[in-house]
């Protein structure tokens, strides 16, 4: 505001008011965050890390909230607990472009989930082909069908842990 020459504008909150539950509804608003958008958010939340001396005068006066559990981040973002907990994983596991992919809504947080469970070269391939135009689960059906192409083929000359049975099947000859 200073560097724009803008006089901010405040607004005094309830004495019980949360001010992240501000902040959250007031974006909710602005934004039109979808399902997928909103979860990723919540699972940001979830056991979020606070900074600063809360035991200062100062952090005493500010009404955050020291834990946001599951359900807390779930209530305030309208997602449910299972959502929250896929984007986390995704958030744990994915690279960052699947991350920003889910982020800006272009991939289903259930589509970012199994893409999130592959190799990052794997994962890389599938962001490039979803960011030129294919849909999450075509680009993973061929960068998986790709990937086991390029796969060498078994050696003959090793042993493997498998159990392979072929019984003799009567088709209802009595010999």
């Amino acid at each position: 505001c200073k560097k724009l020459n803008i006089a901010p504008k405040f607004k005094a909150l309830g004495k019980n008011a949360s001010p992240l539950s501000f902040v959250i509804d007031a974006n909710l608003k602005r934004r039109h965050l979808n399902e997928p958008q909103r979860a990723m958010i919540a699972a940001r939340l979830v056991n979020i890390e606070h900074g600063g001396d809360r035991r200062s005068e100062e952090f005493q006066v500010v009404n955050l909230p020291l834990e946001i559990t599951l359900d807390d981040a779930s209530a305030m973002l309208n997602v449910g607990n299972s959502n929250i907990q896929k984007s986390k994983f995704v958030l744990e596991n994915g690279i960052s472009e699947l991350v920003a992919l889910v982020d800006s809504g272009d991939i289903s947080v259930a589509a970012a989930l199994s893409i999130s469970k592959l190799t990052e070269t794997e994962q890389e391939k599938i962001c490039k082909k979803v960011e030129s135009g294919i849909k999450p689960q075509e680009a993973k059906r061929q960068v998986l069908a790709e990937s086991y192409k390029e796969s060498p083929p078994l050696s003959k000359d090793k042993k493997y842990r498998v159990i392979y049975a072929d019984p003799p099947w009567s088709y209802g000859n009595t010999q």
